[in-house]
């Protein structure tokens, strides 16, 4: 069985060059024949803001 696979995908939601939510990307990568997409988003205080870095946990 073969598979089609994206191996670097960014979201929206922690991701400042992802443009697209998590769902809404992952519903088109099936509706394109994908079965498996890797999700590589920046979360670290050089690439994203929207978090309080000092209160994670």
């Amino acid at each position: 069985m073969p598979f089609k696979t994206e191996l670097h995908a960014h979201t929206k939601e922690t991701s400042n060059c992802g443009e697209v939510p998590a769902a809404e990307l992952i519903e088109a990568y099936i509706n394109a024949g994908y079965s498996t997409v890797v999700i590589t988003d920046h979360l670290s205080t050089h690439t994203y803001f929207r978090y309080d870095y000092n209160n994670l946990s």
